[in-house]
Formats: structure tokens, C-alpha cells, sequence
């Protein structure tokens, strides 16, 4: 008798246990009621944690679904068998789970896409201090670093200066500005073969008067150089600058 009531309770014990975790059988039988085979063997249902105790789970796999699940929770994992991808819900949004050479296809393709330029009208401009003379006693030059300008202190001196254009902008008005002195001179820009001479005057006009009659504007600085040119200028001519428009 006391072995039966010990196995009760161990019957019990044991079906109390498998009620606090939470797993339950598609088809309930009742009290008394044998279970069948197909019972134990049909889908069962875990509802609260598991605690596996540091074992693996093995020969598991996760949900495979075509389409996303009711009542989806932060944290939930499934496969998108027609996508081929598994996804994370957020709590808001099934976000795609991106593997190792996913995320390095993205990185490449954000490093090789070129950031879009807003379309419009910009400016480019340089101090006279980025002139340099040319010829003749290149050396008989102030610069002043602190003004950003160039002149010479002896007459008859040439200069002339670099310029640096986003490839394909169009150039629509070029000017150099200087003294009241240096306004009898005249500025050049030029553009050159990048690696010959073959020299090209895209803009020309007295210091302090601006040019709009742009030849061949557009720049492309795979095939050609630009830069300004001067005519002589004479002891204590000043350049102040330059400013060259375009649009993209």
C-alpha cells in the first residue's frame, strides 16, 4: 500500500513537473484516459523557458516560413525559406540577419559608390600668394603671407598659377583681381595637354575685368592641366587673387 502512495506521488511529482515547464500535447486526454502512441509522437508545445544547463540542442532547426508570423515578439528568429535569408524581429520590424559576406559586399559597395554632387553653381578661388613668378629675375618678388599677395620689385616679371577644377565642371566666367596699377595688365587661363604642350586659352582679359566667353569650359582633367598666365607686370603690380565660377 505505502509503495503504491510512493508512486503516486511520484506520478505526481513528475506530471507537475512537466506542467510547470509549460509543455503541452495537440490533443488533451482526460483523467483516466490512456494516451496513445501518436499523441506523445505529434507536435508538442513549450510555453516558458528552457533551461538546457549548458547542453546543446541538437538536430534543431529554426521555423522555416514563407511569409512573417502573428503576433511576432522582440527577438524572434524564423527563416525565410523564399528568400533565403533568416530574419530578427526588432520588436517594430523583421530585420534580414546580414552574414560575414554580406556585410563585406557592403562596405565595398558604400566605399565604391561615388557621394552624389547637388547640381548648381559653385566658385573656386586662390590667393595671389598661390601665384609664383615665371621669368624674367624670378626673384625680385614680395609675397606676403599674411595679405595673400604677390608682387614684383622689379618691372617686366611674369606670373602664372595652378588651378584645381572638379573633373566635368563647366567653367562660365573667370577673373584675376589685382591694384589699381596691375588693371593695365592682362591674365590667361590656359589649359594644356596633360602631358605635352599643346596650350589652349580658355579665358583672357585685363586684371580686374571678368571673362564669360569661356573656350571649351567644360574641364576634364584626364586629358589636359589648367593654370593662369600674366603678362608682365611691373614693380609693386599686385595680384590679390583669383575666382573662377562653374556650374555642375
Amino acid at each position: 500500500m505505502k509503495a503504491k502512495i510512493l508512486i503516486i506521488i511520484l506520478l505526481v511529482i513528475l506530471i507537475g513537473g512537466l506542467i510547470l515547464m509549460g509543455i503541452f500535447h495537440d490533443r488533451v486526454v482526460a483523467s483516466r484516459d490512456k494516451g496513445m502512441a501518436e499523441d506523445w509522437n505529434a507536435d508538442h508545445k513549450i510555453q516558458g523557458n528552457v533551461d538546457f544547463r549548458y547542453y546543446t540542442a541538437e538536430n534543431m532547426r529554426l521555423e522555416n516560413r514563407t511569409d512573417w508570423p502573428a503576433g511576432s515578439v522582440e527577438g524572434q528568429i524564423i527563416w525565410r525559406s523564399d528568400l533565403d535569408a533568416f530574419y530578427i524581429f526588432d520588436g517594430t520590424d523583421w530585420q534580414k540577419y546580414l552574414t560575414e559576406g554580406e556585410i563585406d559586399d557592403a562596405i565595398d559597395n558604400a566605399i565604391n559608390t561615388q557621394v552624389a554632387i547637388k547640381k548648381g553653381t559653385y566658385y573656386w578661388s586662390c590667393a595671389g600668394s598661390n601665384f609664383i613668378a615665371r621669368n624674367p629675375d624670378t626673384d625680385q618678388v614680395r609675397i606676403d603671407h599674411d595679405e595673400g599677395d604677390i608682387y614684383p620689385q622689379e618691372d617686366g616679371i611674369q606670373f602664372g598659377a595652378p588651378v584645381f577644377l572638379p573633373h566635368g565642371a563647366v567653367v562660365t566666367a573667370v577673373i584675376v583681381f589685382g591694384d589699381a596699377a596691375a588693371a593695365a595688365e592682362s591674365w590667361t587661363l590656359n589649359k594644356d595637354d596633360i602631358d605635352d604642350i599643346n596650350t589652349t586659352a580658355m579665358a583672357t582679359a585685363n586684371i580686374n575685368t571678368q571673362d564669360t566667353t569661356i573656350t571649351d569650359p567644360t574641364i576634364n582633367n584626364n586629358l589636359y592641366r589648367y593654370y593662369f598666365r600674366t603678362t608682365t607686370l611691373d614693380t609693386s603690380d599686385t595680384i590679390y587673387g583669383a575666382r573662377i565660377r562653374y556650374t555642375l
